[in-house]
């Protein structure tokens, strides 16, 4: 995917189980996660973490049912993707 106009491309990082009940896993083996944050569909954030240890576990059980955003940054890279919580 494509943002027009800014030349760069959006990655995506692969989140399980999606959908789920509000816990989500990135594979840390694979991603060094720096940080993570969750935004609501209109950007308000919902959650953030500063990694300091290798976790990949992302818990949204406290907020409502609906379609969230996760953004991820990697020692390498960032990363988006959507997050539905059922």
């Amino acid at each position: 995917m494509n943002i027009p106009g800014d030349g760069n491309s959006v990655k995506f990082i692969p989140v399980y189980p999606n959908p789920s009940d509000g816990i989500f896993y990135i594979n840390t083996r694979k991603y060094i996660i720096k940080s993570w944050t969750v935004t609501d569909l209109s950007g308000q954030m919902i959650k953030s973490q500063i990694q300091s240890f290798l976790s990949g576990v992302i818990d949204i059980t406290d907020v409502p049912k609906g379609i969230y955003i996760l953004h991820v940054s990697t020692t390498d890279e960032q990363f988006i993707q959507k997050l539905i919580k059922e």
